[in-house]
């Protein structure tokens, strides 16, 4: 949602068009939808992994979020290079930990497992059991990735 501009102008207390009492949520009814479907789309894969994979479940929450707060669009873009960032971070990482062909194998299995679903090779069900194990996959601080996407994705969309 844009923050900027419509609908109510400064308050009496001069505190312009981000203070919630002086022009409701941005963007309306509009809005409001906006920002709670960026937010299941961008939570919903940290979710997922939460439950399947051990991710953390405060990255599902920041991310949803963040897709709260940016609106489908900017949301969208922001989800890939998050993603992106997570790859990039993660295979540096495995290569410092001295971990890299574990980790590039277990990357490959989740790709296949999570995407065979979509093309007819399995269920839904068939999901978890394709993906590694979750006591000895790589642990790594995911909010650095998001961080990094975050950052990317505001220079790509505001330069």
């Amino acid at each position: 949602p844009s923050f900027r501009g419509g609908g109510g102008g400064r308050t009496a207390g001069g505190r312009g068009d981000l203070h919630p009492t002086s022009v409701g949520w941005p963007g309306g009814p509009a809005g409001l939808a906006d920002g709670f479907a960026s937010a299941l789309l961008l939570a919903l894969p940290y979710v997922l992994l939460f439950v399947f994979a051990g991710g953390g479940a405060g990255d599902a929450k920041l991310m949803g979020a963040i897709g709260a707060w940016l609106g489908l669009q900017l949301g969208a873009a922001t989800l890939v290079a998050v993603c992106l960032a997570g790859i990039v971070l993660a295979v540096i990482w495995a290569r410092r930990e001295g971990r890299l062909r574990a980790v590039l194998s277990d990357m490959s299995a989740t790709a296949r497992g999570v995407t065979a679903p979509l093309f007819g090779a399995g269920s839904l069900k068939d999901i978890p059991a394709a993906l590694p194990d979750v006591t000895q996959g790589q642990k790594m601080p995911y909010g650095l990735a998001i961080c990094a996407g975050v950052m990317l994705s505001a220079l790509v969309s505001f330069a």
